[in-house]
């Protein structure tokens, strides 16, 4: 399996409302061609439905700890056609995700840090497979 580059670039910035840690997450197509992006790896409504988001908190005793990921675990089919968004040429897709309804996030830490990564693509549908990245964001 080979795995490419599509041309999406990935960013992160999050940020603190009260309690909550939200994440503001953009892709844009910064390439020629059409990128397809897998609806699954995508927030809806707010909350992703995987774990992709990486999230390292600042503990109580200053040391650093991976937040792990509480959110729904779902089985699916091998995707089709309709499970992909594609993304022209300049076009951006934006999201803004609570992290803290997917995360197991302390309301007692103040500082950490987030990144996103998944892959996209289906090897049977398309033929190749990506991953996406974006920055790490701090807070």
């Amino acid at each position: 399996m080979q795995v490419i580059d599509m041309n999406v670039a990935v960013t992160l910035q999050i940020r603190r409302d009260h309690d909550a840690w939200l994440a503001d997450l953009r892709f844009r197509n910064v390439g020629e061609g059409e990128a397809p992006l897998l609806t699954f790896q995508l927030p809806a409504n707010g909350v992703v439905s995987s774990d992709v988001f990486t999230i390292e908190v600042e503990a109580a005793d200053g040391e650093p700890r991976v937040a792990p990921y509480v959110g729904p675990r779902v089985k699916r089919s091998a995707p089709g056609r309709e499970h992909f968004i594609m993304l022209s040429p300049g076009q951006e897709l934006a999201y803004t995700v609570d992290l803290s309804a997917c995360y197991r996030i302390s309301p007692a830490a103040r500082t950490g840090r987030a990144a996103y990564a998944a892959y996209h693509g289906d090897v049977d549908l398309f033929g190749r497979l990506w991953q996406l990245r974006s920055n790490h964001a701090t807070l």
